[in-house]
């Protein structure tokens, strides 16, 4: 009775993983998960994924949450999203958040010609009617519904996560998403061709692909266009075209996103890398160990992999792009030092990415690689970034404490483009995150950032050193989201979303102690 007991157990652990990792390969090999179908099979996916995990905590007595506040703040800003979208009384709507108001008064947001911080006319008059702070409440709902998603890999992550083996299935998976992208971006900088997966064009050959309308929502560039006739630089550009220019690789973004994924995926290659050179009381040499262990192909596979990944990062032409993936490979280098690994080999690994970058710099000196994607006016026009710095200062000073809603940005930030026809994007998710959210997303950012200081600074010296290299993986991927959320557009995008979710829960689940997951614990989860 017990082995039956044991064995169903077993299969519980398993299969509950089975509906999150179709969701997010689905994600990551269809288009980045912006196509019309995902969504319902999120929605259904994931609803499997938290069903099986609680039958798992009923069937185990375990516990139902880790001793963490992140889950707990995580819904607190979807609480305040929500809200967001509540139509509320205007006398109320206009004292916290007068751009609202402007908004739904007279249909359009105040321009830099006419300013919030000027007198404005007395918006007319509704009795008794409702307006919601949300600029933009379509979009609103579709971003609530993806961190609805996100919170639910965080949860289970967290808690499914409390065997090495479950951890190692995890990075696999992250890391097979990120070769996969690297092979299929390199084909398609190497022959010139474009279209998702370098053939698919949006509302072309594929019934079941993206179309304009998808790609509108996704990190995409997009173009500013005038309404009504004539080009009179005193019109506002407040019409979006998705550029066709950007779609290669897998998902919609192009280099944008790439750079977004294999900010995790860098510092997880390089850690499994260490992981699988590790001595473990070995006498023998690293090549004999390889051998012994049955290692060596996977071990060039993942070599291979991280140097395709740094050259691609690299050959986009700017440093910033390379910022977060290097940021979390920093990190992980630190802490192989102290694993049971040979310092030559953690060292080797670090270079062979920093020559991979370096190579990609050099090719996209010689062959433009970057200009034919339309990165440059990302990372690298300067009156692009002052563009979009004045735009976001002058949006958070008439949001108020409130934020103007999420999904709002694009559609808000095109009134103050009057005289440049650049892009609409943002081209940082937490900037636009901030403005979107408001001062709320300060404070949920701020008691978050403090709880995490407090546990980083206790015992991960209680590690063993076999498994050093891997806490160092986790914390090292997680940095590089952090660190991508500062520097980087696009994180919204649904794919985007679960794997940041999926790391940060792996290591918010270190931060509260990993029993069983390494070999020591200094505190119980």
């Amino acid at each position: 009775m017990t082995a039956l007991i044991r064995r169903r157990e077993f299969w519980l652990e398993w299969l509950c993983l089975v509906p999150l990792v179709m969701v997010m390969g689905t994600a990551g090999l269809l288009f980045g998960g912006v196509a019309w179908w995902f969504r319902p099979l999120a929605v259904m996916g994931l609803s499997l994924a938290v069903a099986g995990g609680l039958l798992r905590v009923g069937f185990q007595r375990g516990k139902l949450f880790l001793r963490s506040p992140m889950l707990f703040i995580g819904i607190l800003g979807c609480g305040w999203a929500i809200f967001q979208l509540v139509p509320l009384p205007r006398s109320i709507v206009g004292s916290m958040a007068p751009l609202s108001l402007q908004v739904y008064g007279y249909g359009n947001a105040p321009v830099p010609e006419v300013a919030p911080s000027t007198t404005l006319p007395d918006a007319p008059q509704v009795a008794n009617s409702r307006i919601p702070i949300s600029l933009n409440r379509s979009e609103g709902v579709r971003r609530i519904l993806i961190l609805l998603m996100g919170l639910p890999v965080f949860w289970f992550v967290g808690l499914w996560t409390d065997r090495l083996p479950k951890l190692m299935t995890l990075v696999s998976l992250l890391v097979a998403l990120g070769m996969v992208n690297s092979a299929i971006m390199t084909l398609q900088l190497l022959d010139g061709s474009s279209g998702l997966w370098g053939l698919f064009q949006p509302d072309h050959r594929l019934v079941v692909g993206p179309g304009w309308v998808d790609l509108q929502a996704a990190p995409h560039l997009s173009d500013l266009e005038f309404v009504g006739s004539g080009n009179s630089s005193d019109q506002p550009w407040p019409i979006a075209r998705p550029q066709a220019l950007g779609l290669v690789g897998i998902m919609p973004g192009g280099l944008a996103s790439f750079t977004c994924l294999q900010s995790v995926v860098i510092p997880l290659m390089f850690g499994c890398l260490c992981y699988l050179s590790q001595r473990r009381g070995s006498r023998f040499g690293f090549v004999d160990r390889l051998r012994d262990r049955g290692m060596t192909a996977l071990w060039i596979v993942l070599v291979w992999s991280l140097f395709l990944s740094t050259l691609i990062l690299g050959s986009i032409g700017q440093l910033l792009p390379l910022v977060p993936a290097f940021a979390g490979l920093f990190m992980a280098f630190i802490w192989a030092l102290r694993a049971d690994l040979e310092k030559k080999i953690s060292t080797a690994l670090v270079l062979i990415s920093v020559a991979g970058a370096s190579a990609g710099l050099w090719i996209s000196d010689i062959r433009g690689i970057h200009d034919q994607h339309g990165i440059d006016s990302i990372w690298a026009d300067q009156p692009v970034f002052d563009a979009f710095a004045s735009d976001a200062f002058s949006i958070w000073e008439s949001s108020g404490w409130t934020g103007i809603g999420l999904g709002a940005y694009s559609h808000v930030s095109s009134y103050w483009k009057h005289t440049y026809a650049s892009p609409s994007n943002s081209i940082s998710s937490l900037a636009q995150s901030l403005i979107e959210f408001g001062v709320p997303a300060l404070g949920l950012m701020a008691c978050g950032s403090l709880w995490v200081f407090w546990k980083s600074i206790k015992g991960f010296r209680h590690v063993d050193a076999e498994h050093r290299c891997l806490l160092g993986t986790i914390l090292g991927a997680s940095f590089g989201v952090m660190v991508g959320l500062c520097l980087l557009p696009g994180w919204e995008l649904p794919i985007l979303t679960l794997v940041a979710c999926t790391i940060l829960g792996l290591a918010d689940r270190c931060l509260c102690g990993a029993r069983d997951l390494f070999v020591e614990s200094w505190e119980g989860v």
